[in-house]
């Protein structure tokens, strides 16, 4: 990715809506990805590993696929880091709630 000096904050990729990627200088590079800097066809990792059967996200009520890393063939408990994210905050909240409940 080459840093643009450019206006504008869209992707340079034609029918991308996606904002383009900061760049550590503040400035922001032309694409939103390394994906549409290539052309807009994600480029095949050297070894290709498929994910395994459907696994839903572990966020209870959440029915999407469980996020599957390529490249390294690692299945995550979660669809996303949103997900992951708001289970943890839940299940402190759970623990939270009963560490400071008062059996009557």
């Amino acid at each position: 990715m080459q840093a643009s000096g450019t206006t504008g904050l869209q992707c340079n990729t034609a029918d991308c809506p996606n904002q383009r990627c900061p760049s550590p200088n503040g400035s922001y590079y032309d694409y939103c990805s390394i994906t549409c800097r290539d052309g807009g066809v994600a480029q095949p990792p050297l070894s290709l590993t498929y994910p395994p059967e459907y696994q839903p996200c572990s966020l209870p009520g959440c029915t999407r696929q469980r996020h599957f890393e390529q490249a390294t063939g690692r299945q995550h408990d979660y669809c996303g880091k949103e997900h992951a994210c708001e289970h943890q905050m839940k299940q402190k909240d759970k623990l939270y709630y009963m560490s400071t409940s008062h059996a009557v």
